[in-house]
């Protein structure tokens, strides 16, 4: 059994030694994070429908670059976590604590559907391609969630804006 905790404790040492701040650009990770695989979706619904495959192209490199910027959005979180933890009430540090757990769950489930989207790519099946469609709804959902989640973070516990008020000389 892989101790998770000893590995994410050597994940953050790696992070926290890089060049620059990831925790910083947190806020720009999120948002692509969720754009780019809501129209990544709707280009696959299109391309369902449609016979021209610059639909299904476009979804597919979107939904790729969406994939990358959701694992992004959770290394940055990640090394973001212990400064703003401390900061927090106790609901609100609950509340970052399921923020990581569903941002961890999500890193699982797109990697997961990158590889049934790269093996529907591959073996060229339609009924696939349906399925892949399918499951993209529920990661949604889990995705406009964990936004939802980082929103209330945010705006409710403060999550993050002294941050923004020591860049920002008012």
């Amino acid at each position: 059994m892989i101790d998770m905790a000893g590995l994410e404790l050597k994940f953050y040492e790696y992070v926290d030694k890089l060049p620059f701040d990831l925790a910083y650009q947190h806020h720009i990770f999120v948002h692509f994070a969720f754009v780019l695989p809501v129209i990544a979706f709707v280009l696959q619904w299109i391309s369902l429908t449609s016979p021209d495959k610059g639909y299904n192209n476009a979804a597919n490199v979107l939904f790729y670059l969406g994939g990358g910027f959701i694992l992004l959005a959770y290394i940055s979180g990640f090394a973001a976590s212990p400064d703003i933890k401390p900061i927090l009430s106790i609901p609100g540090q609950n509340l970052l604590d399921s923020h990581q757990n569903i941002g961890k769950y999500l890193v699982y489930i797109y990697i997961f559907l990158m590889i049934l989207k790269a093996f529907s790519i591959s073996i060229k099946k339609e009924g696939l391609r349906y399925l892949v469609t399918a499951l993209m709804i529920g990661a949604l959902i889990t995705l406009w969630y964990e936004v939802k989640i980082g929103h209330e973070l945010v705006f409710q516990h403060g999550a993050g804006m002294d941050v923004i008020s020591e860049e920002v000389d008012f």
